[in-house]
């Protein structure tokens, strides 16, 4: 217990240090694990699952839609950092008892955000859009991202020549910016929209970003700068938004 109390009160020393001696992923683990040990050991046990091929848990990865989800809007899932597909395991299973949308995911490799992520996901849409090519009608994608990967939602949801990143972190680079015309909704579960990304926005497309955030998040502490009517706050931790059923609920809200 008082190693617990230890840790917790200085995780962020913590993972600096282990960050300065080049082991930053035991330093995430070992903070996470005290912050939520259960939810880390679910994390834990389904993330060898996250590189199995085909990756199609509850219908995930189609190679091809049915009929009969052509008129519904795709859903694009971006896992967070140190983790892969996997983590949506739990919000795919609520997903799919609700009759939406074909549902899609990424594996990102971990880090820092990487030119090689906009690779990774623009394929991915490509891939979507060509299933739905085949049945001649138009994709809308509602993309989901949790942690980093509410990161990589935002910048997936803009028009490629509106942003790059350098170094890991994103820039805005143009001055009107949009959203590419596949795009729907995008929820941003664990990492708030902040002042860059707010700013960057003009309204409509910022009425379309809808976000959750965890009440007990040990690692982002920054604050939401979406409007209230679009965001809640959950009382859990960083990687319990990944399992919990208020957050699967009020996701299924909003995409519906």
């Amino acid at each position: 217990m008082i190693l617990y109390m230890l840790i917790m009160n200085n995780y962020q020393k913590i993972r600096s240090f282990f960050t300065r001696i080049g082991a930053p992923r035991l330093g995430r683990s070992i903070t996470a694990f005290c912050s939520e040990p259960i939810h880390s050991l679910r994390a834990s046990i389904y993330y060898l699952l996250g590189y199995l091929e085909p990756f199609c848990f509850y219908q995930m990865n189609p190679h091809k839609i049915r009929p009969s989800q052509v008129k519904k809007r795709a859903i694009l899932l971006i896992h967070g950092n140190f983790h892969n597909q996997s983590a949506w395991i739990a919000l795919a299973k609520s997903l799919t008892q609700s009759n939406l949308g074909p549902i899609y995911t990424v594996n990102l490799n971990p880090g820092p955000l990487t030119e090689a992520d906009r690779e990774v996901i623009n394929a991915k849409i490509a891939e979507i859009r060509s299933q739905y090519d085949v049945h001649g009608a138009k994709v809308v994608i509602d993309i989901i991202g949790h942690s980093r990967g509410s990161e990589m939602a935002f910048l997936t949801a803009l028009e490629d020549n509106c942003w790059q990143i350098s170094s890991g972190f994103k820039k805005i680079t143009s001055e009107k910016v949009s959203f590419k015309p596949e795009i729907g909704r995008v929820i941003r579960v664990g990492t708030p929209t902040d002042d860059e990304e707010k700013n960057a926005l003009p309204r409509d497309l910022l009425d379309r970003i809808y976000e959750i955030d965890a009440s007990n998040d040990s690692f982002v502490l920054q604050k939401s700068q979406v409007k209230k009517t679009n965001r809640i706050l959950v009382d859990t931790g960083h990687l319990g938004l990944l399992f919990s059923p208020t957050v699967h609920r009020q996701i299924l809200l909003w995409l519906t």
